[in-house]
């Protein structure tokens, strides 16, 4: 199953294109979608009937501020096509408050297999965009979805119809939110205009208008780039998978997939190691129960090859908070080894650098070679995200290795 994890600032109609897309697929018929767009009327809040479909939650209703993480299963095909695919929508919070909730969302769909592809809505209302990328989720968001091992995203540039459809202001938007993806290293990025509340470039084509006043061909819809995204092949590992470090007994093993798959048949068939994140089998004759394919040691110190997407200094005593399948658990770094890139060795990383790193853990968790870690701690003069355990920012990314300490 292709799937689609719907993330943005809040208040940029997340929610609302979210519903909006599902109903058009036809997630909702039309007596129940009647229903809810009903119970909107009676609270007073018929601007918000489409996102209503997606905020099921008492509190999301009064607040109109998406908390949980609603999956929505749906059909999709391309206009051109007369099959249809299945797709899960994952709609996420968009407020810096919840987001340990969206980690686990994505943590889950990602382990669950399947391909996900991040869709990023954003206002392109020339106010709303910069005040979401100076100071908004926006950031955070992006780095997330890089971090946990998404590198395709495709952006709904919303709220067109408030601005005419204009291409100018179509194409000014793009340019403001290409750098911050690049900088994250998205592989695959695409852009669709869209207004979530007319329902409009959502699964059907929407044209812009030039200069001349006159409408241009009209582009992909959200929908079609979406699918274009979940249908390429796999992408290459990321590249802490390959990278090459410096000092003794540096080279990384090599690291495997996310998820892993076996199947057995006949007496006895007992299953190798499977080294994934998430391992599955199926067995067929007698005695076909599985046994555990493999322990996982729980660890206090380990060694990970990190990438730092977002932090000046990641140096030895920096603390924070990593996330991984097994759960959350503070950090502390105990010892960096510099990639080997010709620079002078200095006992640090900062943004855009990558490193074999000795994290040192407030408890014990269980991890394998190749489980992904997401980085999380708070950077001086940044405004902090603090929920729970998790704190601050995202920092960056890694992959365990398997060595001992």
């Amino acid at each position: 199953m292709k799937k689609i994890l719907l993330t943005g600032h809040i208040d940029h109609g997340k929610s609302t294109l979210g519903g909006n897309l599902l109903f058009q697929c036809g997630a909702f018929d039309e007596r129940e979608a009647q229903k809810i767009f009903d119970e909107a009327e009676q609270d007073r809040a018929a601007s918000a009937r489409w996102a209503r479909l997606l905020d099921t939650d008492a509190l999301e209703k009064k607040s109109g501020i998406t908390v949980e993480c609603n999956e929505h299963d749906f059909l999709y095909r391309l206009p051109s096509s007369a099959h249809q695919e299945p797709f899960r929508l994952i709609d996420t919070p968009g407020h810096k408050v919840f987001v340990p909730h969206l980690i686990e969302a994505v943590y889950r769909n990602v382990a669950d297999g399947g391909i996900v592809v991040g869709v990023l809505v954003l206002s392109a209302l020339p106010n709303d965009l910069a005040s979401a990328l100076e100071r908004g989720q926006v950031k955070e968001d992006v780095l997330l979805l890089r971090a946990i091992g998404i590198d395709r995203i495709a952006v709904a540039l919303n709220k067109m119809d408030a601005l005419g459809w204009k291409e100018e202001s179509y194409e000014s938007a793009k340019k403001k939110i290409t750098p911050l993806l690049k900088a994250a290293r998205f592989k695959n990025i695409a852009f669709a205009p869209t207004s979530g509340f007319e329902g409009r470039g959502l699964i059907s084509r929407q044209p812009l208008i030039s200069d001349s006043g006159q409408p241009n061909l009209p582009l992909p819809s959200l929908m079609e780039q979406v699918f274009l995204l979940a249908s390429e092949e796999s992408l290459p590992v990321p590249p802490l998978a390959t990278a090459s470090f410096s000092g003794p007994n540096q080279q990384p093993e090599k690291l495997h997939s996310v998820q892993a798959t076996a199947s057995f048949s006949g007496p006895n068939q007992q299953p190798e190691k499977l080294h994934s994140v998430q391992a599955s089998a199926s067995f067929s004759g007698p005695n076909q129960q599985p046994e555990k394919l493999h322990s996982v040691q729980a660890k206090e110190e380990f060694w990970a090859n990190i990438f730092v997407l977002n932090c000046p200094i990641f140096s030895c005593g920096f603390g924070g908070v990593i996330h991984t399948l097994a759960g959350e658990s503070g950090f502390e770094v105990k010892q960096i080894e510099i990639s080997a890139s010709g620079r002078p060795r200095r006992p640090f990383l900062k943004s855009g650098e990558k490193g074999k790193v000795l994290l040192r853990l407030e408890k014990k968790m269980e991890l394998e070679s190749g489980s992904r870690i997401v980085i999380r701690g708070k950077l001086p003069g940044v405004e902090q995200a603090v929920s729970g355990e998790g704190c601050g920012v995202t920092i960056g990314y890694g992959l365990v290795v398997d060595e001992q300490v």
